[in-house]
């Protein structure tokens, strides 16, 4: 620590002695003309304070700071009493103002850095105490003309800054133009990828969802909801084709999985029963030879077959794993037709025999995917929803029994997971 300067304060501070020895002691060691004023400043107002009624001594000294300079620091010291805090309301300002600010109730320090990477010279400071030692004449008008020229640069710099403030605000209201233009062109974009995403994906559920064939003595009709309004194809798909000895065959297969990533494996499977159906396979043994087809592909997926004789109504179910169907007769209490199985890529996969049934006219045999009785917390609650549903629609049409069946269920409990229904019913 080096002193500088030692001066005896009166009662009003002697201002004008302490703002010029602060300012010539930070001209000598370099601090810039913002700086200079800054320091001088504030020990002016500390000095005001701390001397008040009493006088008080002021010490410059040049402290060590590790990795700077160090600090020209302005150390006021009352002559008698503490030095309440509360004596200075620029404490915020000054605060703003110093590198360093201790306030005690015996010794306020106010302090700024020094502007270079090495301590001030021997030389330079014993010069700069040699200046400060010189009994100098200090006119008030001199220092009043130099605070008005200070304030005056000041005011300059702020106006400088206000115009670079208002520059600055003009930049950024232009910027935010640009976003908000940026932003709508950017939802324009996104609606036109939205409904070009909803054309797409009506296009692929048009193909994937055949339409129901039409066929004498028959009525046939479908419902599907996904669980994900923005993948309608899901893994629920379903297939119905005419076998060559003229009978119907229906097969319904609901994939592990949601969205239009499980749709490729629906795919495969309903393929796979498809072409099996063709070679004229039995249903029984079909799900498991679906199976070894689909070996090492990672498909699971549950399976329900039905075949109907469309003269005689007589017919018959096989399942995997799969709910089982829901026959409505037009009279007599509606009843599901158990068809056990285990799922495609399990363990032991196929059917466990077929179940047979036989349709009068007038009868209706619904087949479904596990969305339509798992929305609820229970699922043999929602078995019994779905069964008491058919009972109820059963002498609507057709369309009107699986739209009001589908109505039922929604209205009781949020869907899970992709809902399916396909009916059959012969005609009266």
């Amino acid at each position: 620590m080096t002193v500088l300067l030692q001066l005896t304060l009166g009662p009003d501070g002697d201002l004008v002695r302490v703002r010029a020895s602060v300012r010539r002691a930070a001209d000598g060691l370099g601090l810039s003309g913002q700086d200079q004023t800054r320091l001088a400043t504030a020990a002016a107002e500390v000095a005001r304070a701390a001397c008040a009624g009493h006088g008080g001594t002021m010490r410059l000294i040049v402290r060590p700071e590790p990795g700077t300079a160090g600090l020209l620091c302005v150390e006021l010291t009352p002559r008698t009493g503490d030095l309440p805090v509360a004596d200075l309301p620029q404490l915020d300002v000054l605060g703003r103002l110093l590198d360093r600010l201790d306030l005690d109730a015996h010794r306020w320090v106010v302090g700024k850095r020094l502007p270079t990477d090495t301590p001030p010279s021997t030389a330079r400071l014993a010069a700069t105490r040699r200046i400060l030692a010189q009994d100098t004449d200090h006119d008030p008008v001199v220092v009043l003309h130099e605070q008005n020229s200070e304030l005056a640069a000041t005011l300059a710099e702020l106006r400088s800054r206000e115009a670079e403030l208002v520059q600055l605000n003009d930049e950024l209201a232009e910027t935010n133009r640009g976003v908000l233009a940026l932003y709508a062109e950017l939802e324009r974009s996104a609606e036109q990828v939205r409904l070009a995403q909803r054309q797409v994906f009506t296009e692929l559920e048009d193909a994937l969802r055949p339409p129901p064939p039409t066929l004498p003595g028959v009525d046939l009709a479908v419902r599907y909801l996904p669980a994900q309004s923005n993948s309608p194809t899901g893994g629920d798909l379903y297939d119905w084709l005419v076998l060559a000895d003229g009978r119907l065959h229906v097969s319904v297969v609901d994939v592990v999985g949601h969205g239009v990533a499980s749709t490729r494996t629906a795919l495969d499977v309903t393929h796979a029963l498809r072409t099996l159906s063709r070679e004229g396979r039995s249903l029984d043994g079909m799900a498991a030879l679906a199976d070894s087809l689909l070996a090492g592909t990672g498909a699971l997926a549950t399976v329900l077959l039905a075949r109907l004789n469309l003269v005689t109504g007589a017919g018959e179910v096989a399942g995997a794993g799969h709910p089982p169907a829901l026959l409505l007769p037009v009279s007599g209490t509606a009843r599901y037709l158990e068809a056990p199985g285990r799922p495609i890529g399990f363990p032991g996969a196929g059917s466990r025999g077929t179940t047979p049934f036989h349709l009068e006219p007038g009868d209706a045999l619904i087949l479904y995917t596990d969305g339509m009785v798992e929305a609820g917390p229970d699922i043999d609650e929602g078995f019994a929803t779905l069964r008491e549903a058919g009972q109820r629609l059963r002498a609507g049409t057709l369309d009107d029994v699986l739209e009001g069946m589908l109505d039922t269920v929604r209205a009781g409990a949020a869907l899970r997971d992709d809902a399916l229904l396909l009916g059959v019913r012969r005609e009266r």
